[in-house]
């Protein structure tokens, strides 16, 4: 029995980050359509005294509160880049899950992490603020960016979980020769709503997209993530970008397939599955960190871009 009562173990501990998180987003005003940065610098706040406060810094962006981050550095000599970690809708920079355990454990394998609080978007509301929201994600990455080369890392890969797959995708595709450290990109149950804005059509975005990119999903994924897989194929190789699973002869069209015949070489687009899984991707975090450490490893390791 535990002497003292009021002593929490790391699963309880872990329980109440992810209740103070949940109660955060419920205090947002149903009817606010606009993004309100100070309310949510409210909310971060609460949850600061649970951030472990060593590896706890601010990102300075005009005009905007302080931004914290958790900036956790490899401790290896072979060191191989930074990977900026970002949450999906209703979670927060260390929440349990893929996020807390990315952040924690590719800094063992060579990579530094900066794992960031993302803009909260109500994707499914009408009067949902898209312009305002991707504006201050990509701002949030830009300081992100900015930080890690002022810490001489100049190898960087974004990891994005939901609709900051959908951010990281579109900051990347707009600011790719203004931020040549980024090389590479790791998407995780990304949603496509090509109803909603250009950038948040998964396919269209991948037509633009140059980098790497490893597409992993859920096999009971949502609806928005599984019905937009077989046009990525077909975007991607409409790009250039190759992959290297089987093709399903259902899934993509004729021209594809005859792509897919033909060519070969360095391969940049993939897509994988987590077979079993849910999309909130429960007890999957190991065979996430395997995954995107091994591709990550493969094909971003050690680039060092020049900024000039």
């Amino acid at each position: 029995m535990n002497p003292n009562p009021s002593a929490r173990t790391l699963p309880q501990r872990a329980f109440f980050f992810s209740l103070c998180g949940l109660l955060g987003l419920l205090l947002i005003p149903a009817t606010a359509a606009a993004l309100d940065l100070w309310q949510e610098k409210t909310r971060l706040d609460a949850l600061r005294p649970l951030l472990p406060e060593r590896e706890l810094v601010e990102l300075q962006i005009p005009a905007h509160p302080p931004l914290p981050a958790l900036y956790r550095k490899t401790r290896r000599a072979d060191t191989q880049g930074a990977a900026i970690i970002l949450h999906p809708p209703g979670q927060h920079l260390d929440y349990p899950g893929p996020v807390h355990e990315l952040r924690r454990r590719l800094p063992r394998f060579g990579w530094t992490t900066l794992s960031l609080q993302m803009p909260e978007l109500h994707i499914n509301r009408a009067d949902a603020p898209l312009d305002e929201a991707l504006q201050e994600s990509s701002a949030r990455l830009r300081a992100a960016v900015n930080f890690l080369n002022r810490e001489s890392i100049q190898n960087i890969v974004i990891i994005g979980q939901g609709l900051s797959a959908s951010y990281a995708v579109a900051f990347v595709t707009e600011t790719a020769l203004a931020n040549p450290s980024v090389q590479a990109l790791v998407t995780i149950g990304w949603p496509s709503y090509p109803h909603r804005a250009a950038w948040l059509d998964a396919s269209r975005q991948l037509e633009r997209l140059k980098l790497p990119l490893l597409d992993l999903y859920a096999e009971l994924d949502r609806e928005e993530v599984l019905t937009d897989l077989p046009r990525r194929l077909e975007a991607a190789h409409l790009a250039g970008q190759l992959f290297d699973q089987p093709l399903r002869l259902t899934d993509v069209s004729s021209r594809v397939q005859s792509l897919a015949r033909r060519k070969s070489g360095n391969l940049r687009y993939r897509q994988m599955e987590i077979q079993g899984s849910d999309a909130f991707f429960r007890n999957q975090s190991d065979t996430l960190v395997k995954l995107i450490r091994g591709w990550i490893q493969r094909y971003a390791a050690g680039i060092q871009a020049t900024i000039e």
